[in-house]
Order: structure tokens, then C-alpha cells, then sequence
């Protein structure tokens, strides 16, 4: 049994490593990014009306053919911001891979600072956000972003 599980442990460490290795480097770059957010925004934020940089690497991860691996593999991350943004992507890009709601509850189990134009709220309920995504709530925001991105 143990040798099982070992075995199926290598097999999906190699399949994340493979997806990792057809990103381009720019993609690469904006998952590194993403896996070091601190906080949650779609939408300019703050007095200056900034993109995060979240968002931002969110962006230019979904324009890449092989990120629907990365992506769902966003949502498994410990940083729960990383998990929303694997979320609205795998949305974006792939929405019949997103997980039914009863199965998000527990991924989405906390708080997570969340900036909605020059507004932190420190301890958003994730789970919230997460329903929020699901619903589409962020779909039209973010594909005009996304399209406003093409058009430079």
C-alpha cells in the first residue's frame, strides 16, 4: 500500500513539473508571482487606482495554452489568496474543471485580505469570494481588463 502511494506521489509531482516545463517563461514568472501574493483584488485598488500585481500575473498566466494545469494546481496552494486566484483563472479559462461548491467549502475554509478599490478588509471570508467567483461575479471585470491588455 505504501509503495502506492509513493508510487501515485511521484506520478503527480512528474505531472506538475511537466506542466511547469511547457509554460513559457513569462507564465512562469507570473506563477511565481502569484504564489506570493498576500492578498486578493480584481479591479484597480488604492488611491491610484492600481492593478495588482496579482492580477496582474493572473493576466498573463491565462493567456498561456498549458496554464489550466497550473491553475487548478493554484487552488491547492496554502496561501489562500494564491487559492482565489487559481480559482478565478481556472473560471476564466477551463470553468467546467472548477469544483462543484460543496467540495470548494472546504479549500476555501478562512480569511484573506481583500482590497476592493481603495478598501482593505483584512479578514474577507474566502469561502465568500470563492462563491462570488463562482457565481461570475469577476468574469466581465476581468475579460475587459484582459482584452484592454491585448488591445496595447
Amino acid at each position: 500500500m505504501r509503495s502506492l502511494f509513493v508510487l501515485v506521489f511521484v506520478a503527480v509531482a512528474c505531472a506538475a513539473l511537466a506542466v511547469q516545463g511547457q509554460l513559457s517563461k513569462e507564465s512562469k514568472s507570473a506563477l511565481a508571482t502569484l504564489k506570493k501574493v498576500d492578498s486578493f483584488a480584481v479591479g484597480g485598488v488604492g488611491f491610484a487606482n492600481r492593478i495588482s500585481d496579482g492580477e496582474l500575473a493572473l493576466r498573463t498566466l491565462i493567456k498561456d495554452p498549458a496554464a489550466k494545469v497550473a491553475l487548478l494546481e493554484l487552488m491547492k496552494d496554502k496561501n489562500m489568496a494564491t487559492r482565489l486566484y487559481g480559482l478565478l483563472g481556472t473560471r476564466l479559462v477551463n470553468p467546467k474543471a472548477v469544483p462543484i461548491k460543496d467540495k470548494l467549502e472546504p479549500m476555501f475554509k478562512g480569511t484573506v485580505p481583500y482590497f476592493t478599490g481603495c478598501l482593505l478588509n483584512d479578514k474577507q471570508n474566502a469561502n465568500a469570494l470563492a462563491s462570488r467567483i463562482i457565481k461570475g461575479e469577476f468574469d466581465a471585470q476581468m475579460k475587459e481588463q484582459i482584452e484592454g491588455d491585448s488591445r496595447r
